[in-house]
């Protein structure tokens, strides 16, 4: 949608960077048994990889879906392994007093963060003592700069998702007019407050 918009509003050929998180908490404790997967969970904090892939605007308008699909596949397999966790975290430690920035972020081109809460599934176990939270939210710094795409489960459908995206209001306009078959607007109602 993003290359589309770039590519209706003239800027034909602009470089798009999409980046994934990926949660390697679980990868660390790979066939190391049930105990010491149990312990990695418990840990607080992240560990997170974030392999990226891009394209120009006009090749992504070219390709179909499932064709991007497959890409995304392919250089999301650089980091679901094991050894992967083990070496970035072993990097960043050689590092800790650099400040780092992901490749996917670090020269200003069109890039997106895309990530996934659907494992935080607490809605329905938090009450705050006057009854069940009905809806939850993902913060994004108004400073940062670059898009953010977090998907949630849903508070009232189990076949849904809310999709929270942190972009530039052009991008906003376009996606709501030409994605209306996909995305609806979270209100009151669909919520049921």
């Amino acid at each position: 949608m993003i290359a589309l918009c770039f590519e209706d509003s003239g800027n034909h050929n602009q470089m798009c960077n999409v980046a994934l998180a990926v949660d390697g908490r679980r990868r660390l404790s790979e066939g190391d048994g049930e105990e010491k997967e149990k312990l990695t969970a418990s840990h607080f904090g992240n560990v997170l990889s974030m392999p990226y892939g891009s394209k120009r605007s006009e090749e992504l308008m070219e390709m179909s879906l499932s064709n991007v699909a497959t890409e995304v596949h392919d250089f999301l397999q650089t980091a679901t392994g094991k050894d992967h966790f083990l070496d970035l975290i072993d990097w960043v430690e050689e590092r800790r007093s650099m400040p780092l920035k992901a490749k996917a972020f670090a020269n200003g081109e069109m890039s997106m963060m895309v990530s996934s809460g659907q494992r935080f599934q607490m809605m329905d176990k938090m009450d705050f003592g006057w009854g069940k939270v009905a809806f939850g939210s993902c913060h994004v710094p108004s400073a940062r700069k670059d898009c953010y795409v977090m998907t949630l489960p849903s508070p009232t459908n189990n076949e849904d998702w809310v999709v929270y995206m942190h972009m530039p209001i052009k991008h906003m306009n376009y996606i709501e007019a030409h994605a209306s078959q996909v995305f609806k607007p979270l209100n009151a109602d669909y919520l049921k407050i």
